[in-house]
């Protein structure tokens, strides 16, 4: 890949391409941004796109092209977007990836498959993109203590729990009520596959979400 050999060029690109750049960010939350909308804004003129791509501002994804997370967060940075998260964008993208891996699993053909499986791809990052805050991610089986002193100290707004198993499951009061013992302002949310909204009634969780686009919902009526 190529790269800017000085903070002047990087200007020029900036200005030379600010028409296209501008359109793309301000669609940043679409799945795709087709070929025929870019060409269409740099006049025709695919080495223009082609010398985005290959300094690293673009990426080519076939039929359609994306600006690079390196240059998105950048703009959004220095404009400080702070937008909501949008519950139907959300389910939108959701509904459109499991589409795309029922496609995949489907085909038979080599090279449809590998198309497909880019669209996998792309989903989930303008998914990530699209639902990012600051979520601090523990993995799994971590002891009820570290859950809570983590929240503490980072002083976390939620906790969210989840459960596969009805093994696993009563964890998940273990949480809530040393929680309480420690003082820990923290919500706490749980789902799961063997997970109701009576369960979390029961063991006092403050939210229960049946899946991710419900969970951003969830999330966004608690921090009200």
């Amino acid at each position: 890949m190529a790269t800017f050999r000085s903070i002047e060029e990087l200007i020029r690109m900036l200005s030379r391409e600010k028409v296209l750049l501008k359109d793309m960010f301000q669609n940043r939350k679409s799945l795709s941004y087709s070929y025929d909308a870019a060409r269409e804004l740099v006049d025709y003129k695919m080495e223009r796109i082609g010398f985005l791509i290959e300094h690293g501002v673009l990426h080519d994804s076939g039929e359609f092209l994306e600006m690079e997370d390196v240059y998105l967060r950048f703009f959004e940075d220095v404009l400080d977007v702070n937008e909501d998260i949008s519950v139907a964008g959300v389910k939108e993208s959701i509904d459109a990836l499991e589409s795309a891996i029922e496609y995949y699993l489907a085909e038979t053909s080599l090279q449809r498959k590998t198309v497909y499986l880019k669209d996998v791809k792309r989903i989930l990052r303008n998914i990530a993109l699209n639902t990012f805050r600051n979520v601090i991610d523990l993995g799994k089986d971590v002891p009820c203590e570290e859950i809570v002193d983590v929240a503490m100290k980072e002083n976390a707004a939620i906790i969210g729990l989840s459960a596969l198993m009805t093994t696993t499951m009563m964890r998940m009061q273990d949480v809530i009520e040393l929680c309480k013992a420690k003082g820990c302002k923290s919500k706490v949310i749980i789902g799961g596959a063997c997970i109701t909204p009576g369960f979390a009634e029961e063991i006092g969780a403050d939210g229960y979400s049946k899946d991710a686009a419900d969970c951003v919902k969830l999330v966004e009526q608690l921090l009200q």
